[in-house]
């Protein structure tokens, strides 16, 4: 079999594919995390990783906004989960009221 110059051959033992990458699909030493493009006023991580200085900035920004709508939504289903709780006392309430004066009579 002559498979040339391509980059797929197949493996004949469990007949997989099996793909060569090429470097236009690796990621630069000197590229952001983010954009993908060569960091401009490169900021480095605890783990290495590399940013843009804005790119991280403009990113913890949209991080922190996100949070900040999570956290409102999350206390709103909180509030409603109070008030429907509070509403199925207070009829619980009445229920018991009413039946008792029912019984009175």
């Amino acid at each position: 079999r002559g498979l040339g110059t391509s980059r797929m051959a197949l493996d004949e033992s469990s007949g997989t594919m099996t793909v060569r990458a090429g470097t236009d699909s690796q990621k630069q030493f000197n590229a952001c995390w983010l954009c993908n493009q060569r960091a401009v006023t490169p900021v480095v991580t605890d783990k290495g990783l590399l940013y843009c200085r804005t790119c991280i900035i403009e990113n913890m920004g949209e991080q922190k906004k996100e949070y900040k709508r999570k956290q409102k939504a999350w206390e709103e289903q909180e509030a409603m989960k109070a008030n429907k709780k509070n509403d199925t006392e207070s009829t619980k309430q009445v229920l018991k009221e009413e039946a008792s004066k029912r019984m009175e009579d």
